[in-house]
């Protein structure tokens, strides 16, 4: 009796530590899952954001040009005869002096001029009536 005792201590010891093992693996996978997830999740994620950040440079930029274009339009006008603000006139040229500015060497005394110009011309205080 005593030996069937211990054959079922050890059967019911021996089927604990199965079940613990099968419950820890159980366990061992689910997060394993849940940190796959997580990790898929974080690049679908990633990915849409990429995607967003560029739609909206993407419409930055476009906007941006035709605000650009806007800015040339007083200057457009005027050379087709129309009156134009002088303000207007003026902004359109700083806008123009300064992307050519933009577009010299450092090294270049033709920046330097222009950069006086531009400024000069930025606050020039008598550029302050229409035309």
């Amino acid at each position: 009796m005593l030996e069937r005792g211990k054959e079922a201590l050890e059967t019911l010891v021996n089927d604990y530590k199965e079940n613990l093992k099968k419950e820890m693996q159980a366990t061992i996978d689910a997060a394993k899952d849940v940190v796959t997830k997580i990790s898929d999740a974080s690049k679908e994620a990633s990915s849409k954001i990429s995607a967003i950040g560029k739609e909206a440079q993407d419409v930055t930029k476009q906007f941006a040009q035709s605000r650009g274009l806007l800015v040339f339009e007083a200057l457009i006008r005027s050379l087709n005869g129309e009156k134009v603000d002088v303000r207007q006139l003026r902004d359109a040229a700083v806008v123009a002096m300064t992307i050519l500015s933009a577009a010299l060497p450092e090294s270049s005394r033709n920046k330097y001029s222009l950069d006086a110009v531009t400024k000069n011309v930025k606050d020039d205080s008598s550029i302050n009536y229409p035309l």
